[in-house]
């Protein structure tokens, strides 16, 4: 500690410090002066002069403000030596008491930036100092609480909104039976600002939160707390949403008080029930009477008139849109929930919710700014998957939950409000009224945001035909009203299915026009547009006529396009390349050097990098385009890939050009051009071989990889005069292979393996053994379950190209050091992590080749002595008494030893379980789980009346099915590895056959094994099996 500090630390020194980092003018002085303070922190008097200064009425208020700031810091940094970011010196107790003396009496400071800041220290103090250690906290708060001065009230407010979220369950229990009734009186107390009562409201809803995390361990908390004090605050908020006073300050109230019954509504659905129905309305009625305010302050700007939005001390954003987005949530949840379905099956009720959110979509004066300086902007919100917490994006999530429950009824009210708002729409338009076109374009959207729906309903409830021929037809003709033209031609993709045949090649030349349109949204739309078209198969045959039209078009646009626009003019670009390929090929010559530029353009955008290589790979497939593709990358490709400099200092642009190398190599025919050996195979290798860059190397290995699937003959011909192609490739496999290197960078070794064994079999039959040594080695160390898989899934391809009893030979008599270096036998360790690993398997083939290796594996070699001395884990064994956290950790969890053959049969009934292809094949209404006969889909039985606490998530059994749909589709395995009669396999079949085989012959002791190792729900599982047909 400085000795000359002691002197210089006092009110007057403290205070010129602090005005002198206010009014310094440059750098050098602020740093003078911080260095100032920062000596006089060291001091413990330091800490109660702040406080002193930031209480001294005398005190010009920026200095006091200052001073408030700085102890808040001080408390931060010094306050405990048990905290991670402390610095020394800590405070001595007398300090520390004196600070916290001064804290809680600032609360209660006239001027209310004084109050704020010494709420904060008052809250950091007791994030270290709990209320049993620091009791004269709650006591000073409640004072300040039953005070009746503003002053105070506001003061005592601040602290215990903040500090009510860290409050233990036993503090809970003591603090909420006398805090909550003394916030309500607050509440209740008219003549407070309503900021204060809006405070009040805050911590109400705080400890609604608690409550929530609490009940999880204590149901019976709800009914001790909430169940006595909900009556009052329900009423009270009911009365005060019953008065629509919209006025600004109002506005921020009541958007406390809806935030707070949003709240209740989505986690205490049971205690709320009663409440349900006047919230409903009254949310209605809210909506209904804010739309003129929000129209006038929103849609369109009105000079003089400023939008009613704030954002208060905690940083949380009040106002209009707030209140509009909690109350359209209310609406939603009730929605979803059957007890209301009465409500919302009136017509009435339906039409009304629908039309205020069609009002409400309107699309508004900042939003049309905002995308005229960004039309990324304008595309991305126009994504509907991608939420940008607009009104549009409240009205999709309102109109989803009204869809769960009242699909009929919604769309009826949808068609309804479209045609009456039409009529509105002529109106205005009669009228003058330059804004005319708004409501209709919302019209528009809104129904696209229905598609799916729409398109599955009864097409009779409303005449397309019409609507397209005098509507959609005059939208699209209104070349002064760009968004209107742009949403009108989207629906007519959307909806095309729908239109008159004849009228299809008029709405398609309005797409085509578009895309020439000088007005942005106009080009983005018919982008958009035309994307949609190419994702409806009948719409084929209309667009081959157009095919270069609307690729010439697009290739105007990409020179200049970035962000979302790029990303969603390359998306089109891929299957529009595919409608013609040889009317395509006709502009190859525009079209490859401009995605070459794209390209190259930014190689650090990876996410515009894949797209250019997806449009890259689609035409690489295309006999018509392919030669030329070649032709004109591969020389910059082979400068790229040898440049050494590029290599070291932008790794990822070089990786980005292996992707592009390996599109090509996939594409090429065997034997492959001469160039590919001759310009990059050499930089290749040298690159694999001193890159550190896991994702220089994992390219480099999918480069490899197709090479050797491609033209392996080339490869082993290939030479320095030093080794051949394959020893060089045999190299990097050892480097990766080497239990020193990173996971990451070998994550793909695999298929590299695989594919070296299966196309160089003469050549790899002599090195075999050391080869499959070094894969399990690795396996031996790994941890990374994507390895696992791979290094795995090697040996699952051996066994089936070559028998289990090879595997079985090669690995007996074999022994590799494990991860603790004791040495393992190979086979005993391929078998426990293939048991432990099993389920971790991805990928729709994957999945399959697993599968069917392990069957093949116990069939052919359960019976083999050595792979029946192999034990494995089993199930966990049952634990004694409650398992605290504590104890778990004291002793982690335990395992039964099990045979290898029976943890084989356990898994194998597993996945059966799983039922994919059956999952594939189900019923779109509900998927039926064959073990409880129950249905996973029901609209009458998916929520209950009231629950407790709202859950968000899916049919798992759907979501299982979108997952295998996507494997499948995504499903990237060279066709080279794939065993057509692995893939082609019904997965439910083949392993039910399997099963009732060694059940009714009892081969490999299936008896035995299954009364010994198999579990209630595997048996459950197996009696099904038996009882099929």
């Amino acid at each position: 500690m400085s000795t000359g500090s002691a002197a210089v630390a006092n009110s007057f020194t403290v205070a010129a410090a602090l005005g002198a980092v206010l009014s310094a003018h440059d750098n050098g002085a602020r740093a003078a002066a911080e260095d100032a303070l920062r000596e006089m922190a060291l001091v413990d008097a330091f800490g109660p002069i702040l406080a002193d200064l930031a209480l001294g009425t005398a005190v010009p208020i920026h200095l006091r403000q200052s001073a408030a700031v700085s102890l808040k810091n001080y408390i931060e940094k010094h306050w405990s030596s048990r905290e991670f970011h402390f610095i020394p010196p800590e405070p001595s107790l007398e300090a520390k008491q004196y600070i916290k003396t001064s804290v809680l009496a600032g609360l209660a400071d006239a001027e209310s930036r004084i109050r704020v800041l010494m709420a904060a220290s008052a809250t950091k103090i007791a994030s270290f100092e709990d209320l049993e250690t620091w009791p004269e906290l709650f006591n000073s708060l409640m004072a300040n609480l039953k005070s009746g001065l503003p002053d105070q009230i506001h003061g005592g407010l601040r602290v215990v909104s903040s500090f009510v979220d860290d409050i233990s369950e036993t503090q809970f229990a003591q603090i909420a039976p006398i805090l909550l009734p003394q916030v309500y009186e607050i509440f209740m107390t008219e003549k407070l600002h309503p900021r204060v009562r809006s405070r009040a409201v805050s911590v109400f809803r705080k400890f609604l939160e608690t409550l929530h995390n609490v009940q999880s361990s204590n149901p019976a908390v709800v009914e001790q707390f909430l169940t006595p004090q909900l009556p009052s605050w329900m009423q009270a908020f009911l009365s005060i949403l019953e008065r629509m006073d919209i006025s600004s300050e109002q506005i921020v109230f009541k958007t406390e008080i809806i935030y707070s019954i949003e709240y209740l509504v989505t986690y205490f659905q049971k205690p709320m029930a009663e409440y349900f129905q006047s919230v409903l309305t009254l949310a209605s009625r809210t909506a209904a009477a804010l739309y003129p305010v929000y129209k006038a302050t929103t849609i369109i700007s009105n000079e003089g008139v400023d939008p009613i939005e704030e954002v208060n001390t905690d940083g949380d954003a009040m106002g209009l849109n707030c209140l509009l987005f909690n109350t359209f949530s209310i609406i939603g949840v009730a929605a979803e929930t059957k007890a209301m379905d009465n409500f919302f099956g009136t017509d009435e009720v339906m039409i009304s919710l629908v039309e205020l959110g069609i009002r409400f979509s309107q699309i508004s004066d900042g939003q049309m700014e905002a995308w005229q300086s960004d039309p990324s902007e304008y595309v991305q919100q126009e994504e509907e998957t991608s939420p940008s917490f607009t009104m549009r994006y409240s009205i999709t999530m309102l109109f989803d939950r009204l869809t769960t429950r009242h699909k009929r009824k919604f769309l009826t009210a949808l068609y309804t409000n479209v045609m009456k708002l039409f009529d509105e729409v002529k109106s205005s338009r009669e009228r003058g009224d330059s804004n005319w076109w708004r409501i209709l374009e919302s019209s528009l959207y809104c129904m696209c945001l229905q598609e799916e729906e729409i398109k599955k309903g009864d097409k009779g409830q409303f005449d397309f035909e019409g609507f397209f021929g005098h509507v959609v037809r005059e939208c699209i003709m209104q070349n002064d009203r760009p968004l209107l033209k742009g949403r009108a031609i989207v629906f007519a993709s959307v909806f095309c299915d729908f239109a008159q045949m004849e009228q299809n090649p008029y709405f398609i030349e309005a797409m085509v026009s578009a895309l020439s349109s000088q007005q942005f949204p106009c080009r983005v739309s018919a982008v958009r547009a035309i994307l949609k078209l190419l994702e409806n198969s009948a719409m084929t045959a209309y667009l081959r006529n157009y095919v270069g039209t609307i690729l010439e078009g697009m290739c105007n646009i990409l020179p200049n396009a970035n962000g979302d626009l790029l990303l969603l003019l390359l998306e089109t670009l891929v299957p529009l390349v595919k409608v013609d390929e040889e009317q395509i090929s006709k502009y190859e010559g525009g079209l490859i050097p401009l995605l070459l530029s794209v390209w190259s353009r930014d190689p650090e955008d990876s996410l515009v990098n894949v797209c250019v290589l997806n449009v890259f790979t689609t035409l690489s497939k295309s006999k018509y385009m392919f030669d030329a593709l070649q032709s004109r990358l591969l020389a910059p490709l082979a400068q790229t890939i040898s440049d050494e400099n590029l290599l070291n200092n932008s790794s990822g642009v070089y990786a980005n050009a292996l992707m592009l190398l390996g599109v090509l190599i996939r594409g090429s025919s065997a034997p492959l051009p001469a160039v590919y050996m001759d310009r990059m195979f050499a930089p290749l290798i040298k690159a694999m071989k001193t890159s550190g860059d896991n994702t220089v190397l994992q390219e480099g290995q999918d480069c490899l990889t197709s090479l050797i699937l491609k033209d392996v003959q080339s490869v082993i011909q290939w030479t320095d005069g030093t080794k051949n192609g394959l020893g060089y490739t045999l190299d990097i496999v050892a480097n990766l292979l080497s239990p020193t290197s990173d996971e990451s960078s070998c994550l793909y070794i695999g298929n590299l393996i695989t594919a070296t064994i299966k196309k160089a079999q003469g050549a790899m039959i002599p090195i075999l053994p050391d080869l499959l040594r070094a894969v399990m080695c690795r396996l031996a160390t790994a941890t990374y379950t994507q390895l696992i898989q791979t290094l795995i899934l090697i040996f699952a391809n051996l066994i089936l190209e070559h028998g289990s009893a090879a595997v079985v030979g090669v690995l007996a008599d074999m022994s590799v050091p494990s991860a603790d270096g004791q040495q393992k036998n190979a086979l005993e360790l391929l078998l426990n992590m293939w048991g432990d690993y099993y389920e971790e398997v991805m990928g729709y083939y994957n999945m399959k080749l697993n599968a069917v290796a392990l069957v093949t594996f116990i069939t052919q070699s359960g019976s083999d002595e050595r792979v029946l001395r192999v034990s494995v884990k089993g199930n966990p064994v049952p634990t004694e008494g409650i398992m605290t956290r504590s104890k778990a950790r004291a002793a982690p969890d335990k395992f039964q030893t099990i045979p290898f053959t029976a943890k084989a049969f356990k898994l194998i009934l597993k996945d059966y379980q799983q039922n994919r292809e059956s999952a594939l094949k189900g019923d779109s209404n509900g998927i039926v789980d064959e073990f409880s006969a129950e249905t996973n889909d029901s609209e009458e039985d998916n929520s209950g009346e009231w629950e407790d606490e709202f859950t968000a998530g899916g049919n798992d059994d759907f979501d299982d099915v979108a997952e295998w749909e996507n494997d499948k589709e995504n499903d990237d395995t060279d066709p080279e590895l794939i065993n057509e009669r692995v893939y082609n396999l019904s997965m439910s079949e083949f392993l039910s056959s399997f099963i009732k085989d060694c059940a009714q012959s009892n081969s490999l002791r299936f008896q035995e094994l299954a009364q010994q190792a198999l579990d209630d729900s595997e048996r459950k599982i197996l009696a099904s099996i038996m009882s099929s047909r």
